[in-house]
Order: C-alpha cells, then structure tokens, then sequence
C-alpha cells in the first residue's frame, strides 16, 4: 500500500472516530435533557419549597448598615513630631513601632482600649454612646465590666485600613442602626483627633520648655554678671594703671559677653521652636465623615434567594445523574434501580 493510500486511510479512520464522538455527546446531552425533563415536576416543587425558605431566612436575619470615614495622610511629616508620638504611645501601649510613620499608627490608636473607652463616654441622643449600644435609658449605670466587654466588641467590629499606595486611613463600622453607626466613626475620629492636639506633647513643645527654663537661669546669670561689672567700674574710677585691676576688669567683661552670647542663642533658638511646634503639630485630615446610610450592606438577600433557590434543585439534579450511571448504588450501597440502556435512549 503506497504512503497516499495509508495517509487517506488515516484521515476516513480520524473522521469515522470524530462522528462517533459527536453522536456519542448528542446522546449524552439528550439523556441528560430527558432526565430533567421527567422530573420536571419535582424540581419545580423543590425550587419552589426552596425560594420561599430562603425568602423567609432574607427576611428575618438582621439588617446591618456599614458605615465609612475616609482619612487622608497627615500634611505635617515632621520627624520630631512623628518620633515623639511614636514613642510616647508605644511606651504606654507597649508596641514597637521601629520606623513607622505617623499615619502607620491610626489603626493602633483606633482601637486602643483607652480611645475607645472617652469614645463610649461621649454624647449621643441624650445619653452616652455605651447606654446607645447597650440599649439603656440615659439613667442606667454602665459597669465596668460592661464597658470592657463593649470596647472588646468594638476592636473586632472596628475596621481600620491603611493603604500602603496612598496612605490613604479608612475607618469602617456595621451597627444596626446607621445613624449609630455613623456617629460612633466619627466620635472614635474626634477622640483621635484630640488624641493629637491634647495627650500627646511634640518633641518641639518638650524642647520649648527646656530652652526657657534654661533662658530664665542665663538671664539671671547675665544680670549679675552685669551687676558685678557695674559695680567694679563705679569703685574704680581710674584703673589704667594698675595691670591688676586691669586683668580683673577684663574677666568681668568676658564673663558678661559670653553670658549675653548665651542669652541671644537662647532668645533665638525658642523663636525658631515655637515655630516649628506650630508646624509639626499632627492634625486628622478627614477627606469624608461618616453618613448613615440609606440601604444595608448586610444581609445580601438577593444573594441568599438566588443560591438557596438554585443550589437545592442543582443538588437534586446531580443526585439524578448519579443514580442514572448507578454511581448511588456503588457509594450508599443502597438498591437503586438502574435505567436501562434501551430506557435511556428511548
């Protein structure tokens, strides 16, 4: 046989196998189509029982409202503020820090205990936000151990983000009340806030108040040196000749110029101070506040009546499959009936 005749020998027998192929999928599909077919009724009946199931479970879980604030980076990247803040608040909540920047520390100062503890105690709709979660009347006491418990549920429902591209702070918060949920962001923003302004002393303010008590203790130092010099020269009138008094006149006169160099540095570095403690104060850059909003974020029940609907009657159908190839019969080893071949082609 000539390699041309072995070639198209090779292409009939190719062909032949991809028809047989393609009829065995047709009848595939329709046995799989006949199937849904004769049980038409029943996956209608378990959809049906399904979809009003799951409509019922929409309804009942409770609704949750997510709420937002938006922070954006601290304008103000002084080092001295930064390494201040950095270090007093790791002292106290005794984290390290390393060379993080300033808006590193928002997530840690968002759900600290002692945050969130003013944050509870703050006004809301004539009570304090503890009674508001709670659900008490502005006349029932909070106890302590309320308290901690709420500030324990408030750092694992508290969401704080800080994008590593942007900087960019993201405080959310799901309550279900919105309006709740909003003011509680924003009551935890305003105690950070004050957190900066109030708590903490920057590294400029701390370097204010060592330079004028050293100022004070110069000035005091200058006018007697001052004093001591005034003093020498009204007792000696005439001391050009005399190298003693002479030698004495010129250490006072060095003593008060160096003391006056001292007071000038001095008067000069607290100007600069103050003003930079200006600058390097931290201030929160809230880009958008918290607004209740209008539709909940929790529970997604379009979700839940789609897949409880759905997922039911493509189980039933799967487990049609199964016993249709007999598989059920191998696994539950259980008696199930199999069609057959002539039952399924027909």
């Amino acid at each position: 046989m000539s390699e041309m005749e072995q070639s198209r020998g090779r292409e009939v027998i190719s062909s032949e196998d991809l028809n047989d192929h393609a009829v065995d999928v047709f009848q595939i599909a329709r046995s799989w189509w006949l199937l849904l077919l004769s049980h038409l009724r029943v996956f209608f009946m378990v959809g049906f029982i399904a979809g009003v199931v799951s409509i019922a479970v929409a309804l009942l879980l409770p609704q949750r409202y997510e709420v937002e604030a938006i922070v954006l980076p601290p304008q103000s990247s002084s080092s001295g503020a930064t390494a201040s803040l950095l270090a007093q608040f790791g002292s106290i909540s005794g984290m390290g820090f390393g060379s993080a920047q300033l808006v590193d520390l928002y997530p840690a100062i968002a759900k600290s205990s002692s945050i969130l503890q003013t944050t509870l105690k703050r006004e809301f709709d004539g009570r304090n936000f503890a009674q508001a979660l709670l659900e008490l009347t502005p006349s029932d006491t909070v106890s302590e151990q309320q308290i901690g418990n709420l500030i324990i549920g408030l750092q694992n429902t508290l969401s704080p983000t800080t994008s590593s591209l942007t900087d960019i702070f993201k405080l959310r918060y799901q309550h279900e009340d919105p309006y709740l949920a909003s003011a509680l962001v924003n009551a935890v923003l305003a105690e950070i806030e004050d957190f900066f302004q109030n708590r903490f002393k920057t590294e400029a303010r701390s370097q204010r108040n060592q330079i004028q008590n050293r100022l004070v203790q110069v000035a005091d130092s200058l006018k007697t040196a001052e004093n001591k010099l005034m003093e020498f020269r009204q007792e000696n009138r005439s001391i050009s000749g005399s190298p003693h008094l002479l030698l004495q006149e010129g250490r006072l006169r060095r003593e008060v110029e160096i003391k006056n160099s001292m007071f000038l540095e001095l008067s000069k570095q607290l100007e600069v101070v103050k003003i930079s403690e200006i600058g390097e104060r931290p201030v929160l850059n809230v880009l958008d506040y918290a607004e209740p909003p209008d539709d909940p974020s929790y529970p997604p029940r379009r979700t839940i009546v789609l897949g409880g609907t759905i997922a039911p009657v493509l189980l039933l159908y799967m487990f049609y499959l199964l016993q249709m190839y007999g598989y059920v019969d191998r696994v539950l080893g259980v008696f199930v009936p199999v069609r057959s071949k002539e039952a399924r082609e027909e």
